[in-house]
């Protein structure tokens, strides 16, 4: 699944021989006082870690693959301290209703994303965040001028130009660029990164993978901190596992 407009109230970006800025705050990080993760071995949705241009990437190293996380297939489902984004989310009717007490009838001026973050990473306040890492969603860039990528980004006009094709992000198998092979029905999907998995794979196979749940060790670095500590620390810089 891919969207197609920036998400993000702190855009960064980098340039790309591709053309338009690709942002790269897409980010979450896990929550270091709990031990639970669900984890999904060999999952070929996942994009190589070489691809990954997000910010404050949660640790991987535990499921390295012969001493190196190039080719590591994994994709990790853990409870979220906080994240940056809304590309896509999914909410319960009761955590929506504690989001929009907090942002609307309470003190608040920081963009919604930043909102959830602090939400997340406020333990008094009984919100259960869920963030998966690398992302389930993508990002899909249409053919055409860079202008109608982005929303919040800026460029000069001088800098504009054009991309003759559209491009997937942040995903292997993307659906809009496989469209017609599904009005076809054609199920053999096209991969975005045909050297780091097959280069065609079958809907079935792409969806086949299974995961399990496992126990990591606590930080001793946060064993002591209190709510406020936790709600002012800089994750992206932690390297949280």
């Amino acid at each position: 699944m891919e969207h197609g407009r920036d998400q993000c109230s702190n855009s960064l970006t980098v340039r790309r021989r591709l053309g338009p800025p690709l942002d790269r705050p897409l980010r979450s990080a896990p929550a270091p006082w709990t031990t639970r993760r669900y984890v999904i071995s060999n999952d070929p949705m996942v994009e190589p870690p070489s691809t990954r241009e997000h910010i404050g990437n949660p640790k991987m190293s535990r499921w390295e693959e012969n001493g190196s996380e190039l080719g590591n297939s994994t994709r990790m489902i853990y409870p979220a301290m906080a994240g940056v984004c809304t590309g896509s989310y999914a909410i319960s009717q009761r955590g929506a209703r504690k989001l929009l007490y907090r942002m609307s009838l309470q003190p608040f001026n920081n963009p919604v994303d930043w909102g959830m973050n602090y939400a997340c990473a406020d333990r008094t306040f009984g919100l259960n965040c869920v963030a998966t890492y690398p992302t389930i969603i993508g990002l899909y860039r249409p053919a055409g001028n860079w202008s109608k990528h982005s929303d919040i980004g800026y460029m000069p006009e001088a800098d504009m130009g054009i991309q003759e094709e559209g491009i997937s992000q942040r995903i292997v198998f993307s659906t809009r660029k496989n469209l017609e092979r599904l009005f076809r029905e054609d199920y053999e999907f096209e991969s975005n990164y045909p050297d780091h998995i097959s280069p065609k794979m079958n809907f079935n196979d792409i969806i086949s993978a299974v995961g399990h749940p496992e126990e990591v060790p606590l930080d001793q670095r946060f064993l002591d901190y209190t709510n406020e500590q936790f709600m002012s620390l800089e994750w992206n810089k932690q390297g949280l596992e």
